[in-house]
């Protein structure tokens, strides 16, 4: 019984695309694959650019940070509404206590509109950054 539980857990990690290099490691889910050069271009230049201001030596990150791009809004909406109980526009980052956990997910679907979306991966590309390196951040800089 525990082989037939071990080969599934491994089926289930090679069924989701995974890709983890440098400052993050991509999950894609639902046909997402084909977004994920660009998102990870896209949050490597965030990063470069919020680590401008605040000199955050990324070497002090425990692990990469985890993403989550979704290709299918329908699989985006159900599972951010299964962890805040709500859907978020574009992009959510769910913070936990233990680390691995911790996640940006964004809508790479073709139903996700650049410009009411767009604006919602910025700012939660920015609280995964800041939590990242600030434990406890004030409440004010994540709103």
């Amino acid at each position: 019984m525990k082989r037939l539980g071990l080969a599934l857990l491994l089926i289930a990690c090679y069924m989701v695309p995974a890709y983890s290099e440098g400052l993050y490691a991509i999950i894609a889910e639902g046909g997402a694959e084909g977004a994920v050069p660009g998102i990870r271009r896209e949050l490597e230049s965030r990063f470069d650019f919020y680590n401008r201001f605040f000199r955050f030596d990324p070497s002090l990150l425990p692990a990469p940070l985890n993403v989550r791009v979704f290709g299918d809004k329908d699989a985006y909406d159900e599972y951010i509404e299964e962890r805040l109980g709500e859907t978020r526009p574009g992009a959510a980052y769910l913070h936990y206590k233990q680390i691995e956990r911790r996640e940006l997910a964004i809508n790479a679907s073709e139903e996700a509109s650049i410009v009411y979306e767009f604006p919602m991966l910025a700012h939660q590309s920015f609280i995964q950054y800041f939590w990242a390196f600030i434990p406890n951040p004030p409440s004010w800089m994540l709103e």
